[in-house]
């Protein structure tokens, strides 16, 4: 039995584990959440297990607050609670490279989603710093993503074009990289965003429109970029 004992607690961690990931692929956030908790708060547990639970638990409470964020809201409370799972992800024994970059990278984002677009700005070039824009070319390109949604909510255009060029530029138009998020039509809504707030002229603007729209023709961000050109019609001159 005591030869035993340590095989069967691997055994018991990998099930509740895949019980996890089963509520999370069903979207039962809340049950998934749960789960993950449990995981990192039971004793006996390798720490490489509880610290990836602690970072999936993080993840998963994290899409739950931005399907309150689009709907009934959520409290600074929340995101600040949100933050305090990632800080303790961040240090807990055992947690990896990768680990930590994913929970320093939903810190950024969870500033941005929270309207605290300073906070997410100021953070921004640290992470930048910290990481290779080869192997951690993704991440690093969501991180200045992020960064340009608040930055041109902060009026700060010029600053949000540098970002979305460093990113359009790393990526082919038609590359497959974020499996649940378009983060490159984003980019190219947000660099004619900035392009538009600067008082780009017309033809500028309905060439970037039409890129857009050959590259990306079904994303929610194209249909804003649609529906500004057809407002203005010829008169469009890119600014209000």
């Amino acid at each position: 039995a005591t030869q035993s004992a340590a095989p069967n607690a691997r055994i018991s961690e990998t099930a509740a584990t895949r019980v996890a990931a089963l509520h999370h692929a069903l979207k039962d956030r809340d049950a998934a959440l749960r789960t993950y908790l449990d995981i990192a708060e039971s004793e006996g547990l390798t720490s490489k297990t509880r610290a990836n639970a602690l970072l999936q638990g993080s993840g998963v409470y994290f899409e739950i607050l931005q399907r309150r964020a689009l709907r009934q809201g959520v409290t600074d409370e929340q995101w600040d609670e949100l933050r305090q799972m990632l800080e303790v992800t961040q240090t807990a024994e055992g947690v990896s490279h990768q680990e930590v970059k994913i929970a320093r990278l939903m810190r950024l984002e969870s500033w941005t989603w929270q309207g605290q677009h300073e906070l997410a700005v100021d953070e921004l070039p640290a992470f930048i710093a910290d990481y290779d824009e080869t192997t951690d070319r993704r991440e690093i390109a969501t991180a200045r993503i992020f960064g340009t949604i608040s930055l041109n909510h902060l009026g700060r255009h010029v600053e949000a074009l540098e970002q979305t060029e460093w990113v359009i530029g790393a990526y082919e138009p038609e590359e497959w990289v974020w499996p649940t998020w378009q983060g490159l039509p984003r980019a190219y809504f947000e660099r004619f965003h900035a392009i538009y707030k600067l008082g780009a002229a017309a033809p500028e603007l309905q060439r970037l429109a039409r890129e857009i729209q050959r590259h990306y023709p079904n994303a929610g961000t194209t249909k804003t970029v649609t529906g500004l050109l057809e407002r203005h019609g010829p008169r469009y001159r890119g600014h209000e």
